[in-house]
């Protein structure tokens, strides 16, 4: 039985460690032909779709809770409407 628990954790740790090289080559592959990774990156705010829709809550209860009214989109002013920021 100790002989398969440890036969496992081996084969875990050379699994492992083979994925880890691979994933080496392949950055070493990207930094030869250029970076790999694109110069920005999707904005936060607005989730890469350029427009922010907030809701606004009201005064009026409903019984279970206060009303919300949907605003009209506005456009993001972190990406200004892009989608996407420069890293």
């Amino acid at each position: 039985m100790e002989w398969l628990c440890g036969g496992l954790c081996a084969l875990a740790v050379l699994g492992i460690a083979g994925f880890a090289l691979l994933r080496r080559r392949d950055e070493r592959r990207f930094q030869q032909w250029g970076s790999g990774r694109p110069t920005s990156a999707v904005c936060i705010h607005c989730h890469g779709r350029g427009w922010v829709q907030h809701t606004r809550r009201t005064l009026e209860f409903t019984g279970e809770a206060f009303a919300d009214e949907a605003a009209p989109q506005t456009q993001c002013e972190i990406c200004g409407g892009a989608g996407r920021v420069p890293r």
